[in-house]
């Protein structure tokens, strides 16, 4: 019949751990009449697996891969392994282990993820089927933008293309972006900044800027990339000149990087695009992103006084005064290890 109650109850309010901290829960076991065991173990584990599909002639093969992290495993109950009788009743058996200093943040992707489990084996003698339990860990990261030099510095770029082939090519259109520094964090808004100036003589069928998130995905000697558009605004078809001043909000991401992952990489960027129509290749201007979970001192509400604290939670939008709503719920496992914003337009 089975464990009326057979689960895995983890302590922490905020629902976020992070590297090096204590993990502390508790197995929770009802039965309702007595249960011949050998055992019960906790196995906890940190693991990054790709999948990467590649197509043949005839079909489609898969190359895979995986990073673990840490695999631990303990007794909860009966360590030496011998047969004993489980009374009846309620029973609670706490257990703590420790995460690693140098693991990455919980993540999901397209062909591949970082997860983090605990899971709980009620071991059954005589060839009985086991019991068992699973939670999720989320695990954060503190990506620190104080540390990255780049992260400080505006980021502007220029590019520019002629239509037409050979000797019968137009005047130039030039494409200029910038972004007053690199660096931000989930709850900050990037400010962009952009204009084309366009001397072809033809009539351009408009413009558009985005912020993208690009994964890289790496197995078996294949890589993958997975570009996903996160916001998005755009400008109608012009003539002589475009200006653009778009507003980003960072949505709730995970750093770049993915800092101790070998398998799986994220950037950011944002892209103007210019479309001059017809057949001719966009003109794009790419300008690179840092995505940290500490901001910038210089950034920070009364920075002078007040410097932000290391281990800002980067799935909490700060507030003026640097605090939180203790009772907001936690976000759930899809939105701390993957979220996006809806697309957004903008008018002239």
């Amino acid at each position: 019949m089975g464990f009326g109650r057979f689960e895995i109850v983890i302590e922490n309010r905020n629902g976020i751990f992070y590297p090096g901290q204590s993990v502390n829960g508790t197995v929770h076991v009802t039965n309702s009449k007595v249960e011949s065991l050998k055992g019960i173990q906790i196995e906890c584990s940190g693991l990054a697996e790709v999948r990467i599909p590649v197509k043949n002639d005839k079909n489609t093969e898969f190359r895979c891969t995986n990073e673990q992290y840490f695999d631990f495993k303990f007794c909860l109950y009966n360590p030496g392994n011998q047969v004993i009788e489980l009374s009846v009743g309620r029973h609670q058996y706490p257990f703590t282990f420790v995460l690693p200093t140098q693991i990455p943040p919980s993540f999901e992707g397209s062909f591949g993820h970082i997860r983090y489990t605990i899971r709980s084996v009620a071991q059954r003698p005589w060839l009985k089927r086991d019991y068992a339990c699973q939670t999720s860990l989320i695990v954060g990261s503190i990506v620190d933008l104080n540390t990255l030099p780049a992260a400080v510095l505006p980021v502007k770029k220029m590019k520019s293309k002629r239509l037409g082939c050979f000797c019968c090519t137009s005047g130039p259109i030039t494409a200029h972006a910038k972004i007053e520094r690199a660096g931000y964090i989930p709850g900050e808004t990037i400010l962009l900044k952009a204009d084309t100036d366009n001397e072809s003589g033809i009539s351009l069928r408009g413009s558009k800027a985005q912020f993208i998130q690009i994964t890289k995905f790496i197995a078996e000697g294949e890589t993958k990339l997975d570009t996903k558009v996160l916001q998005v605004y755009s400008h109608e078809r012009f003539t002589d000149a475009d200006i653009m001043e778009a507003q980003f909000l960072v949505p709730q991401l995970p750093p770049s990087t993915l800092p101790f992952c070998g398998i799986i990489d994220v950037s950011y960027q944002i892209q103007y695009i210019v479309d001059p129509g017809a057949l001719s290749i966009n003109l794009t201007v790419t300008l690179d992103l840092l995505i940290g979970t500490v901001p910038l001192y210089s950034q920070a509400p009364n920075s002078t006084s007040n410097p932000p604290r290391i281990g800002f939670n980067p799935w909490v939008v700060p507030g003026d005064d640097w605090t939180t709503n203790a009772s907001a719920p936690p976000p759930t496992y899809e939105e701390s290890v993957q979220a996006a914003v809806p697309l957004k337009s903008a008018a002239k």
